[in-house]
């Protein structure tokens, strides 16, 4: 009885050794991947390009998709009501909810004449009614988290 557990227990021990050993190549050849990336970005000032990997994407692209992963703001109409005054239909697409409305109209901020939904939780649309009578060729709806542009 004891002789079968001690031959289980020193098998187990060999297993968990040889995964050890494995690991520690892993991440020894990671290590030196990534240093050899590094000297080559030091020497020649940009990474290699390797045909066989995807697109490396900058730093700034990377942030960019992961704000826009969670706040993504969205004008799904314009139109006007019967005074004459803009409506911003304003659509949440990210992930989590926006908050602290503003709306420039011509790169002039305009008042919001309604009481918006916000915060604006995710999915969800809400109207922006804006005092602005005159034509328009821009209209940016900003958030305390993001903004979006709408062009004539």
């Amino acid at each position: 009885m004891v002789f079968p557990a001690l031959i289980g227990v020193a098998l187990l021990l060999l297993v968990i050794y040889a995964a050890f050993k494995v690991l520690k190549g892993i991440i020894s050849g990671l290590i030196l991947l990534a240093l050899g990336v590094f000297a080559f970005y030091l020497i020649y000032g940009s990474l290699p390009q390797i045909p066989f990997l995807p697109r490396i994407p900058a730093l700034g692209d990377l942030i960019g998709f992961i704000i826009g992963f969670f706040y993504k703001l969205e004008i799904v109409s314009i139109s006007r009501d019967a005074a004459n005054n803009l409506l911003i239909t304003v659509r949440n697409g990210g992930r989590l909810s926006l908050s602290g409305f503003q709306v420039l109209v011509n790169e002039k901020v305009v008042e919001i004449i309604n009481e918006p939904t916000d915060p604006l939780p995710s999915g969800q649309s809400t109207v922006l009614q804006v005092d602005w009578k005159a034509e328009f060729e821009r209209i940016e709806v900003r958030t305390g988290q993001t903004s979006v542009v709408y062009e004539v």
